[in-house]
């Protein structure tokens, strides 16, 4: 077994091609994002969270990440 460098990030970018895809804006390398309170940037959130997410109701906030 060796020591590499590599880092996996598909939480975060996405494991496959929808979901990269689905996550990115295709300007300048970002990820999509929503501005919160106080103009901080988060993740956007997940339309249908009861289908994407382990949560009661559609209302709750869940993110859309690489790991849908």
């Amino acid at each position: 077994i060796g020591v590499t460098s590599f880092i996996d990030a598909s939480l975060l970018y996405g494991s496959d091609e929808i979901i990269a895809h689905s996550l990115r804006t295709f300007s300048h390398g970002k990820l999509r994002r929503q501005i919160g309170p106080k103009g901080k940037s988060y993740l956007p959130n997940v339309k249908q969270a009861t289908k994407e997410c382990t949560v009661a109701n559609d209302a709750t906030v869940c993110y859309a990440a690489g790991n849908l």
